[in-house]
């Protein structure tokens, strides 16, 4: 099974997790910051889409990388890399729940579609 997710946890949260043997992933902690908009729940989103994955990667790659490499501003750098990272877990997060409420009316108007012609039947 191929899945990949993301989780966004608040500032000063508690967290452990327990990695399997076939487990592959990445941790990126940040400093709290006043310039950051850090999301005011937990955020877990499940990413199937591969251009998806790949953003997400290259947002986590670059703060990895300027942090390693202790470049002039670098602290600057991570923080508009984790800005660009949480836009995009919001707006990722955003098209997640519009999917799921048009899927969620999708059966609704099937059901309600069903009950229509039982009723019509009925007569």
């Amino acid at each position: 099974m191929n899945c990949h997710y993301a989780l966004f946890t608040t500032a000063g949260t508690l967290f452990s997790f327990n990695y399997e043997s076939s487990f592959l992933g990445q941790t990126v902690v940040l400093p709290p910051s006043d310039r950051l908009d850090w999301p005011d729940e937990h955020m877990l989103l499940r990413v199937r889409e591969p251009k998806a994955q790949l953003t997400l990667t290259h947002y986590v790659e670059t703060i990895q990388s300027e942090t390693h490499d202790a470049e002039p501003l670098a602290r600057t750098a991570v923080q508009a890399h984790a800005q660009l990272m949480m836009v995009w877990a919001h707006r990722y997060l955003m098209y997640q729940h519009a999917a799921s409420d048009k899927a969620a009316q999708g059966l609704m108007r099937a059901f309600c579609s069903l009950i229509l012609q039982s009723e019509a039947q009925d007569t």
